[in-house]
């Protein structure tokens, strides 16, 4: 019976894709058809069949298509995610045509490495979503092999978003090799690309990156230095505060002095797995008694 229903579902749903027919009914079938397919369900005998079934194959470049309608875009993406690697194939297929980005960012989100060299591909296209949205689907994706397409695209590349999204990527991969680049842009990019460099260079290489940060916590917070500098600040502290090493100790108990943004700092500290931060901060604290009971250590 199940097994019926669902072939009638998919013939309704591919007439539904190809007509104009009422938009929620149609996002509404979308949905469902991903949940019965959603990968991360636990399976039963209903679904063991779908998976083999020709129908089945049928209607996934359907979904794809459905990518490229406006009012069924967000949900024929959401059935695909749920489809996991079963949507991998038809999504890569999708790749290297004019607005392919959201087919790249949904590969991003399944998160399967087959989808690799595709989006490799994709950093050479026309299109900056499509570039923005491969850069994106690769950090995503977090494999280091990335890595040097991103830095060759990050020498070429225009669009600043692009860029930024490069740098940021750079850190999800991993990539160590990379630390030179992370430093130069660190140097020379943008506000946006500069702290993007920064937190990507934090990610994969923690020692390289604390002069950088030291020299943007050193940044007056008075508004002359002007409110670009005060955000580049913030940022870092920012970088510190989320990222936790034994090397940071100096600069988090530095910024603990000045009274800044104590609690999270000394989380921070304590968090450092080898314990030196919590031993730095309880000798540090010995000597302030009135943050030590502000803070109800």
């Amino acid at each position: 019976m199940l097994k019926q229903h669902y072939a009638y579902f998919v013939g309704d749903i591919l007439e539904l894709i190809k007509k104009k027919l009422k938009y929620e009914l149609e996002q509404a079938r979308l949905l469902f058809f991903g949940e019965v397919h959603d990968t991360s369900a636990a399976e039963d005998n209903g679904r063991r069949f779908i998976k083999e079934d020709k129908l089945f194959k049928m209607i996934l470049p359907a979904l794809v298509e459905a990518l490229e309608r406006p009012e069924l875009a967000e949900q024929a993406g959401e059935a695909l995610e749920r489809m996991g690697a079963a949507a991998v194939g038809p999504l890569i297929a999708r790749l290297g045509r004019p607005g392919a980005g959201r087919s790249a960012r949904i590969l991003g989100t399944i998160g399967d490495l087959e989808a690799i060299p595709a989006l490799l591909d994709e950093l050479r296209a026309a299109e900056n979503d499509r570039r923005l949205a491969a850069v994106q689907a690769l950090g995503a994706l977090g494999d280091e092999r990335a890595s040097k397409a991103l830095a060759r695209l990050l020498e070429q590349e225009l669009d600043p978003a692009v860029r930024q999204a490069a740098l940021e990527a750079l850190g999800r991969v991993g990539a160590a090799r990379q630390t030179r680049l992370l430093r130069q842009w660190i140097d020379r990019g943008g506000p946006g690309e500069a702290t993007a460099a920064l937190r990507a260079l934090l990610a994969v290489n923690p020692e390289s990156a604390l002069p950088a940060l030291e020299a943007r916590l050193r940044f007056e917070r008075a508004r002359e230095r002007g409110r670009e500098r005060a955000r580049e600040r913030e940022a870092a502290l920012d970088m510190l505060v989320q990222n936790p090493a034994p090397a940071s100790v100096p600069l988090l108990l530095e910024a603990l002095e000045r009274g800044e943004r104590e609690p999270e700092i000394a989380t921070a500290l304590a968090a450092i797995a080898d314990g030196q931060g919590l031993r730095a901060l309880v000798d540090r604290l010995a000597g302030m008694p009135q943050r030590a009971d502000a803070l109800a250590l």
